[in-house]
């Protein structure tokens, strides 16, 4: 995060790497394409927008967060490594 090094302290730069959202790109899924999706991660669902929105307005509002990675993938990437 070398931005975040640059800019701080007047821009706090932040990112979101969000894991399987359930968004209208996604198209039509039948519930077991649904089930095998959310499957891989903990919270067996998918991340909803919502969540995702909740997370920029957190980082936003913190001033005491810059330069970090907010990972919200419902736990696929501890489902992972096994």
């Amino acid at each position: 995060m070398n931005l975040a090094k640059s800019l701080a302290p007047n821009i706090f730069v932040n990112a979101i790497a969000p894991g399987k959202t359930l968004t209208p790109q996604r198209g039509e899924m039948t519930a077991q394409e649904e089930a095998s999706y959310a499957s891989t991660q903990l919270i067996n669902r998918f991340i909803t927008p919502e969540e995702i929105a909740d997370s920029a307005i957190y980082l936003m509002k913190n001033d005491g967060i810059c330069g970090e990675i907010l990972v919200i993938d419902g736990g696929m990437s501890l489902k992972v490594l096994g």
